[in-house]
């Protein structure tokens, strides 16, 4: 759990560029990956959605490279 946790805190800090390569396809049909609320939205949170291992819907981060 650590890991998992120092792993995202790196993610996170990582530019917008960066982040937006782990974004989900826009015909995906889950949205699964890297995605921030709208800009219009009063909350500001950014996410990054992931589902069980072995999932087809999964979009890892390349970097951390341990992700």
């Amino acid at each position: 759990m650590k890991q998992a946790i120092d792993l995202s805190k790196t993610f996170f800090d990582y530019s917008d560029e960066e982040k937006n390569k782990s974004c989900p396809s826009s015909n995906a049909p889950l949205p699964a990956g890297y995605s921030r609320q709208p800009l219009h939205s009063p909350d500001k949170n950014e996410y990054l959605l992931v589902f069980p291992p072995g999932s087809n819907f999964n979009v890892y981060p390349q970097n951390p490279s341990k992700f």
